[in-house]
C-alpha cells in the first residue's frame, strides 16, 4: 500500500539556532554553565548547532558563510565576540542574541539584557528581535562604540588575570598609566573632525564615536538623554589637557556629564568623518588597526536583537 504523506511529513524541518561562543571571554567564565546553556535549548524543541571559536574573527567567517542554514545566532561571550559577530550578519536579516560572560559587558548593559547566563539564555531562545542601531567604522560594523587616544590600547592590552580580578577598575587603572604626566604634549592626536554642520580641529587626547550608555564598564561618558535607536551617533572629543589642574578640570566635567567646557567638543551626527595623525582605534574594545582616514556612519536598525519586551 502507498505510504500517504501526512501533513507533518511535508512540515519543512526548522533550521537551528547557532550557538557561538569564545571558551576564553571572562576568563573561561562560559564553560561553568554551558552544559546548562545547551540543556535549555534542547528542553525548549530547539535544534542546536555549538561553535566554539577558534581564532580571531572566526564567528565573522563561520556566519558569513553559513548564515543561510540557522533560524538565530545566539553568541555567548563578552564584548569583542559580539563585534565578531555583528560584522557577519552584514546582508542577513537573522536575530541575534547575547549571553554576555565577559569581563566588562557593555553592550548587554546598554540593552538591558541579563548578565545571568542562563537567563539570558532564555531571553536569546524565547524573545522576538527588536531592531537596534549599530555603527560603521570605514565599513567595519561597531556595535557600541569607536575610540581612539588615552586609554583605549588598555581594552585590549590589560592583562587577562588583572581583568579578573578588578574588573572595570583595571581598565581604568591602564588608563591612567598611560597618561605622559612629564610630556603633555605627547597625550594627544592631531584631528579635523567634521559632521553635516561643522569641522573642529585640534590636539584630542580622547576621542569616542557610540551608540551606547556605558563604555569601558561607566556610564559618565554619556547624557541622559541618548536615544538609542533614533538614527543617531553620539560622539565626545577631549582636547588635551596642558597640566594637572586642567586634567582635573576634565574629570570633574565628566563625572557630572557637562560638556560646556572648551575642553569638549560634543554632538549627534549620522555620519562623521576624522582625519588625523596616525591614531590607534578600538572598535567594540578591540584592535582596530591605526588610522588616518575615519568614515563613520549610523546603521539603523542594523540589530534584530533578541531582548526582553519594553527595554
Amino acid at each position: 500500500m502507498k505510504h500517504m504523506e501526512t501533513k507533518k511529513d511535508q512540515m519543512p524541518a526548522q533550521k537551528p539556532v547557532l550557538f557561538v561562543y569564545n571558551p576564553h571571554s571572562g576568563s573561561s567564565r562560559i564553560l561553568d554553565s554551558l552544559n546548562d546553556l545547551i540543556s535549555l535549548a534542547v528542553e525548549a524543541g530547539r535544534r542546536v548547532e555549538v561553535h566554539p571559536t577558534q581564532r580571531p574573527r572566526d564567528a565573522t567567517e563561520k556566519i558569513r558563510r553559513d548564515h543561510r542554514f540557522y533560524e538565530r545566532i545566539i553568541a555567548a561571550g563578552g564584548d569583542g565576540l559580539f563585534h565578531e559577530v555583528a560584522n557577519g550578519l552584514k546582508d542577513t536579516d537573522l536575530p541575534v542574541g547575547y549571553v554576555p560572560v565577559g569581563t566588562v559587558n557593555d553592550f548587554a548593559s546598554t540593552h538591558g539584557l541579563s548578565q545571568d547566563p542562563l537567563q539570558a539564555m532564555k531571553t536569546a531562545l524565547e524573545q522576538s528581535p527588536r531592531q537596534v542601531d549599530a555603527g560603521s567604522f570605514n565599513g567595519e560594523v561597531f556595535t557600541y562604540v569607536a575610540a581612539a587616544g588615552i586609554g583605549t590600547q588598555a581594552a585590549w592590552d590589560t592583562p587577562q588575570d588583572q581583568k579578573k580580578r578588578f574588573g572595570t577598575l583595571a581598565y581604568v587603572a591602564a588608563a591612567i598609566q598611560s597618561i605622559d604626566f612629564a610630556h603633555w604634549e605627547n597625550n594627544s592626536v592631531n584631528m579635523t573632525i567634521t559632521d553635516k554642520d561643522r569641522t573642529v580641529t585640534g590636539d584630542f587626547t580622547f576621542v569616542m564615536v557610540c551608540n551606547s550608555l556605558s563604555v569601558g564598564g561607566l556610564d559618565i561618558l554619556v547624557p541622559d538623554e541618548t536615544d538609542l535607536n533614533d538614527g543617531l551617533l553620539e560622539y565626545l572629543c577631549i582636547r588635551r589637557p596642558m597640566n594637572l589642574t586642567e586634567l582635573n578640570q576634565i574629570l570633574r566635567a565628566l563625572a557630572s556629564r557637562d560638556f560646556s567646557s572648551p575642553f569638549f567638543e560634543w554632538g549627534q551626527t549620522d555620519h562623521l568623518e576624522i582625519d588625523s595623525d596616525p591614531a590607534i582605534w578600538t572598535l567594540d574594545g578591540e584592535y582596530g588597526g591605526e588610522i588616518s582616514h575615519a568614515d563613520i556612519r549610523c546603521l539603523p536598525g542594523f540589530l534584530r536583537l533578541v531582548r526582553e519586551p519594553g527595554l
